[in-house]
């Protein structure tokens, strides 16, 4: 524990400062100490970790913001960092390209029904614009949410707005980055709840029933089948006796083979 301290405080003691006081980090190394400082000393947000706040002071230095600044700015939403909304206003005014910017509210500041900000940037003819309106809040379920949609409507009717028309405007100086308060906005009304529902259990198929034969047919008499008598046993019936051989030839002819008085049939005669 106390060589770890050491190490931290030997980091720390490593960090310079610009002539503007801002604090100047080289390493990943002195990043994660000045995260962990400024989480002990409580100018991190409730809730930072040492890691999220050091992904936030190296997502800071590419927007040109100090250690403390980006802490404090960018927030993670979904896994994805976010920039709160003065701070994107602040990323995007020390960029220098934001020629002019006006603010109108509609009806009156006093009773807001919507805002419309318009900004210019140096080099393009036209300005962009962003609109919020209390009707579109409505739609996305924020008007009286309970929050800052409550306490200071008008300033998230501002922010919203502004937010639009500052990423239209000046995406490459944001990065890509969204506003805090629209992310948040977005992932809460995504979240649906649904109702608990009782899984229905498995209903197991009756079996078929049997087809009852009508009393009827059970009552009935059982057919009588009559088989073939057996030849050996049948009395033959005396044949006429031929009187020439040409009588007796063509009798023989027509009967066939294998019948006679004396022949023993097999049980295909029986099948046929």
């Amino acid at each position: 524990m106390t060589s770890e301290m050491t190490r931290q405080q030997e980091a720390l003691g490593a960090i310079e400062f610009s002539p503007e006081g801002a604090v100047q980090i080289r390493t990943l190394g002195e990043a994660f100490c000045v995260a962990r400082l400024l989480i002990g000393a409580g100018f991190a947000p409730k809730g930072a970790t040492a890691e999220g706040a050091t992904v936030s002071i190296m997502e800071g230095r590419r927007l040109g913001l100090d250690p403390l600044a980006a802490v404090q700015g960018i927030s993670a939403v979904n896994g994805r960092p976010t920039l709160w909304g003065d701070a994107m206003v602040a990323v995007v005014k020390a960029s220098g390209l934001v020629e002019d910017e006006r603010v109108e509210w509609f009806p009156s500041r006093k009773e807001p029904q919507g805002v419309r900000y318009t900004v210019k940037r140096r080099g393009m003819p036209t300005p962009y614009v962003g609109e919020f309106s209390r009707a579109m809040a409505e739609r996305a379920g924020l008007w009286g949410k309970s929050g800052p949609w409550t306490t200071n409507p008008d300033r998230m009717l501002l922010n919203r707005a502004r937010a639009f028309a500052l990423r239209d405007g000046f995406a490459d100086v944001l990065k890509g980055l969204t506003s805090t308060e629209e992310a948040r906005d977005a992932a809460a009304s995504a979240v649906v709840t649904a109702e608990a529902r009782p899984v229905p259990e498995a209903i197991e198929a009756p079996a078929p029933r049997r087809k009852r034969a009508p009393a009827a047919e059970l009552l009935a008499p059982t057919p009588q089948v009559s088989l073939p008598l057996d030849p050996g046993r049948a009395k033959a019936a005396p044949r006429p006796q031929p009187e020439n051989g040409t009588e007796a030839a063509e009798a023989a002819e027509a009967v066939p083979d294998g019948v006679g008085t004396d022949a023993q049939p097999s049980g295909a005669d029986f099948l046929d």
